[in-house]
């Protein structure tokens, strides 16, 4: 859900404003920001010149989100999609049954994706309170 929200709207600049600073910087489709079970990654390819700019970009986005009551319920339908297209894809599906055999239902043998049931917990105050804890 967090890595969803990546690039959104911070403390400082909106959402749209922070995707046309991206794309004034040169990097239209190369922002990213990737979760895994253990880490996440936020990632920005841009020229050299430009680095100085990007980085308090980056530090809102992973330490001063928003967090929207609109964007949070845009990313839940999101999560909804990229669940469906896990549960279609075989190869993921086993590797995702694999972690939950080998640590049951323990640290790494928990899914990175809510299930259905859990979406209408997640509000900007939990996801706040989940950074908070983590990245604080």
């Amino acid at each position: 859900m967090v890595s969803m929200m990546s690039f959104a709207s911070t403390a400082h600049l909106s959402q749209l404003r922070t995707v046309k600073t991206l794309e004034q910087l040169g990097c239209n489709s190369t922002a990213s920001c990737k979760a895994g079970r253990e880490e996440m990654s936020y990632k920005v390819e841009v020229a050299r010149e430009f680095v100085p700019l990007v980085i308090p970009l980056l530090v809102g986005n992973v330490l001063f989100p928003r967090l929207l009551p609109w964007e949070v319920k845009a990313t839940a339908k999101k999560v909804k999609g990229i669940k469906a297209q896990l549960e279609a894809d075989p190869d993921s599906m086993v590797s995702e049954l694999l972690h939950k055999a080998a640590y049951c239902n323990n640290t790494l043998g928990l899914s990175p994706y809510a299930s259905e049931r859990c979406l209408s917990y997640f509000t900007p105050e939990t996801i706040r309170g989940f950074l908070l804890d983590h990245f604080a």
